[in-house]
């Protein structure tokens, strides 16, 4: 049977851990740790996507080892360098997008033309999105990559992303909208809960997050996709390959 997203099952895969409870309020703490607190819950999160494809079943996953704190951390060094490094790029070119939209519309109202302003500026609220939409998609295979080469250089494979894109534009799409819609409301469920909760949701949405880039790697794969070339596991006991021998 092909592969297709399981969108709801990136927050139900949460729960497939005996220690959730504890994976839950760990990844929490973290993001009471000002700078490094939110990389190591993100290095946390490369090691779950690494783990779960390694699993032929894809539902075992490390639960959070505080004793692996500067391990965790070094890992989301990588996805946050490259997030950082491309987001600035795009983020030149999305404000040269903005303000030139914006000096266009109001030099059209000024000259009399309301309506046609009114419809331009409509026109470019839907340029933004979708120019955010492909920037999304661009950004998601090389923070995958970085997260499983464990390294900035490996990010920017351009052959991959666009590989990774082409056989999964769709399913990237999806995901984008299925958090813009989920993802909020499980945020203001724990501002409802005295704000403490908001944590725990920002932990439970990180989990979600990771857990789609992990679908969309196992769809790319199933498509033909060329697969990202991983270190070997750090125990001679693990009972996985590595990924040179796929």
């Amino acid at each position: 049977m092909a592969r297709s997203m399981q969108y709801f099952r990136s927050y139900g895969a949460f729960f497939d851990s005996p220690e959730w409870g504890m994976n839950m309020l760990s990844t929490a703490l973290c993001q009471l740790i000002p700078i490094i607190g939110p990389l190591v819950a993100t290095g946390w999160l490369c090691e779950v996507v690494e783990s779960l494809h390694r699993d032929p079943k894809q539902k075992s996953y490390p639960a959070f080892d505080w004793g692996k704190f500067g391990e965790y951390l070094n890992r989301g060094l990588w996805p946050f360098l490259v997030q950082l490094v491309v987001g600035m790029v795009f983020a030149v070119i999305l404000s040269i997008v903005i303000i030139g939209g914006v000096f266009g519309v109001i030099a059209v109202a000024q000259g009399g033309g309301e309506p046609v302003a009114i419809a331009l500026g409509i026109v470019l609220f839907f340029v933004l999105m979708l120019v955010n939409l492909v920037v999304q998609a661009i950004m998601l295979p090389m923070i995958l990559r970085a997260a499983l080469t464990q390294s900035f250089g490996g990010a920017f494979d351009m052959g991959f992303v666009k590989s990774f894109m082409g056989k999964t534009w769709a399913q990237i799409i999806g995901t984008s909208f299925f958090l813009m819609f989920t993802a909020p409301f499980l945020a203001l469920a724990g501002e409802l809960m005295l704000c403490v909760g908001l944590y725990a949701a920002a932990a439970w949405i990180g989990f979600a997050y990771w857990h789609l880039k992990f679908q969309l790697y196992e769809l790319y794969l199933e498509r033909g996709g060329e697969p990202i070339p991983m270190k070997a596991p750090a125990s001679d006991d693990d009972d996985y390959d590595d990924d040179s021998d796929d």
